[in-house]
This record gives C-alpha cells, structure tokens and sequence, in this order.
C-alpha cells in the first residue's frame, strides 16, 4: 500500500513538474516579438548626409521611445577640427537635442549613446556638411566711345551659384547592444526552479 501511495504522489509530482515547463516554454516562445522591442533612431535633424546653407543651432534625434536623458552622450566633431562646444542634451517626449556653438562651414560627425525607457542602451552616428557662403564676383562695366559722355565705373556684384543639397538619405540605423529588457523571464524560470525544488524534496518525504 506504501509502494503505491509513493508511485502516486511520484507521478503526480512529475505531472506538476512538466506543466511548468511547458508552461514556461509558452511564455518565452509565443510572446509577440514586440514586446522585447527596444527604443530605435527614426530621424536626425540635420538629416544623415545633407549639406546645410547656414550652420544650425541646435542638434536633433528622434527615437520611436522615450530615452533618458542623463544618460544620453551627443559628440559633434568638426573634420580636422575636434569636438565643437555643446550644451548638455535635453529629452522632450521622444526627441532628444543639444544646442551646438562654433559651427562653420565644413564637415561634421555626430556620433550618439542613449538609454532608454527599458534600460536598453543604443547608440549611433551620422554626418552632414555646412556649405560655405557664397562669393561674390566684381565686374566692370565697359568705358564710354572717345568723343561721347564719360561716365565714372560702376560695379556690380552677382551672387556665385550655391551649391545644390543631395539628395535627402534615410536617418544612421542604430544596433540595440545585447542584454537588458528580459528580467520578467529570468522570473518565470527562477519561479519554475522553485516548483521543481519543492517537487523533489516531496518525492524524498514520501520515500522515507
């Protein structure tokens, strides 16, 4: 009668035990994909490879989350130059800017590290050049027929050709870094861990 209560509570243990897993299994393998999505660029503002006709204020991303903004690093060197002066960045809903100084014509790279809402860090780079201003040309206009009325040398100035901005190019992809955001399934198997441990020390009370 013993030896049959045992195998009882034994295989209703193991019944226990396999529901967990399965169920565990469900959890990490049938949840939607987008819950474990992370925080992504979508824009820049100056856009990824544009030439700018004056030098902006203000250097802008936009993200499809919220970031946090003591953790956000936004870097702008000039080509040759270094790193130009910037105020420290600021988060409004899911824009993340920063207010540069010092900004002449030339190359430029921003280079990027945020954090977001999840405690995902990401991060990225892009460029964009701001355009000289454009000379000016001095012409002379022609001297008066001899015998005629003179009349004094005018000059006029003429704008050169600016140059023309590219073609606008989709925003610098950036990579999510590994690790973060799946804490609620370290839960589900610390969770199921325990039910197993209870299990087994069930089976050992039953066999004494």
């Amino acid at each position: 009668m013993q030896r049959r209560s045992l195998a009882a509570t034994s295989t209703a243990a193991l019944t226990t035990l396999t529901a967990v897993v399965v169920m565990m299994l469900a959890v990490i393998f049938v949840t939607p994909r987008p819950a474990w999505a992370h925080s992504t660029l979508r824009g820049t503002d100056p856009a990824d490879g544009s030439t700018l006709d004056a030098p902006p204020s203000r250097i802008s991303l936009v993200f499809s989350e919220a970031v946090w903004a003591d953790y956000a690093t936004v870097a702008v060197t000039r080509d040759g130059g270094g790193q130009i002066p910037a105020d420290p960045p600021q988060v409004t809903d899911t824009t993340l800017s920063v207010a540069v100084r010092d900004v002449t014509a030339g190359d430029y790279h921003v280079a990027w590290r945020v954090v977001s809402a999840d405690g995902h860090p990401i991060s990225g780079e892009f460029s964009f050049t701001v355009a000289a201003p454009p000379a000016t040309v001095a012409t002379t206009a022609p001297a008066a027929p001899a015998g005629g009325t003179s009349t004094a040398p005018s000059t006029a100035t003429t704008a050169a050709p600016r140059p023309t901005d590219p073609a606008p190019t989709p925003p610098a992809t950036s990579e999510p870094a590994e690790g973060g955001g799946n804490g609620w399934v370290i839960g589900v198997v610390i969770a199921g861990l325990a039910v197993l441990g209870g299990t087994v020390l069930l089976i050992r009370r039953n066999r004494e």
